[in-house]
């Protein structure tokens, strides 16, 4: 059995219903890559997992502190050479605020670099629609030049 002939209006009509539902899923790519790109989304869905990530970070990166210095009337040094805590100097001033620097450089290099991330998908789910509609659009006049 054949397919019916379908009517330039019923194709017409049919390309716009697929125009709408091509639109409505770019709009819900972008909403979905914007959702997964935003860390407090992530956050409030698994609020646990970060709290023992930063515990594990923390770890990980904060130094383990000698006991108490033992007072001692000998005559050995404070600090002997085979101590298992050494003494770290205290930062300076210029370290401390070169590492806010670079902290806040690099907030603004991930912020930069993720709206260029979805300049770059919606680019190309633009250019995919685009494609799609030309594409439709051949096989629209392709089928009109056949019914003539």
């Amino acid at each position: 059995m054949a397919p019916p002939e379908q009517t330039p209006e019923e194709i017409q009509r049919r390309m716009a219903v697929l125009r709408g539902a091509l639109e409505q899923e770019v709009d819900g790519v972008v909403d979905s890559a914007r959702t997964l790109s935003d860390w407090r989304y992530h956050f409030r869905a698994h609020p646990a997992l970060f709290c023992v990530a930063a515990v594990a970070v923390g770890f990980v990166l904060v130094p383990r502190r000698g006991g108490p210095a033992a007072v001692s009337a000998s005559s050995e040094p404070a600090n002997p050479p085979h101590s298992e805590a050494p003494v770290t100097p205290a930062k300076s001033l210029l370290a401390v605020a070169l590492g806010l620097a670079g902290h806040a450089l690099a907030r603004q290099a991930t912020q930069v670099a993720v709206t260029q991330g979805r300049e770059i998908v919606e680019r190309f789910l633009a250019s995919r629609a685009a494609a799609r509609e030309a594409s439709c659009q051949e096989d629209q006049s392709d089928q009109a030049r056949e019914t003539s």
